[in-house]
């Protein structure tokens, strides 16, 4: 189904189920019938997801503010200026490209997708086939996850200088390749590896 099929459908959809609650009278029956349209709407919600829209998130809306994504499917989301924090939780085959994190950013339950991140403090939880393109301060946590990918930071925008240094983010200074694998000893782990440089 293509994009304009699937906002057709979601169109149709709400427009039935509105009409449908409006002729109901009896509190009871609505009530029933209100448990049922929120699993109709978990239904639009994953036909929703299946195209691929790209989201712009830009300084004014994300400085000094906690970004939390959650539960997005083939999107691409490019995030300008200097967040507080930023949190990344149930993505699949998504590509996400941030400016520099004040704090920390924390990466959970992800598949299949590509990250530009630059933070002081970078957390990876039960995530799976995944890379990495990373400026980070400190050491990179990994825990119940496997198939990552490291490399050094790429994607660059306008005003990228300017915001590393309202980061306090030295540029010189990047640990992309130091990573402490909780759930495994030895050295390196064999959940991650690093991406060959061109």
């Amino acid at each position: 189904m293509d994009r304009m099929n699937i906002v057709d459908h979601v169109r149709r959809e709400k427009t039935s189920l509105l009409d449908e609650l409006n002729s109901l009278c009896d509190d009871q029956n609505r009530s029933l019938r209100i448990d049922e349209i929120f699993m109709k709407i978990e239904e639009i919600k994953k036909l929703v997801h299946q195209y691929a829209p790209t989201m712009i998130a830009y300084d004014i809306q994300t400085e000094g503010k906690d970004i939390v994504i959650d539960t997005l499917n083939n999107c691409q989301v490019r995030i300008y200026g200097v967040p507080s924090s930023l949190r990344l939780i149930s993505l699949t085959n998504c590509r996400i490209y941030t400016g520099p994190i004040q704090t920390s950013a924390y990466v959970e339950k992800c598949d299949e997708c590509r990250f530009e991140i630059i933070a002081q403090q970078i957390r990876i939880h039960d995530t799976k086939k995944c890379d990495f393109y990373l400026h980070v301060k400190s050491r990179i946590i990994i825990e119940n996850s496997f198939g990552l990918r490291f490399a050094p930071y790429q994607w660059s925008y306008e005003r990228l200088d300017d915001d590393f240094q309202r980061a306090n983010i030295d540029r010189n200074v990047n640990n992309y390749k130091c990573i402490d694998d909780f759930d495994c000893v030895q050295n390196p782990s064999p959940n991650w590896s690093l991406i060959p440089l061109e």
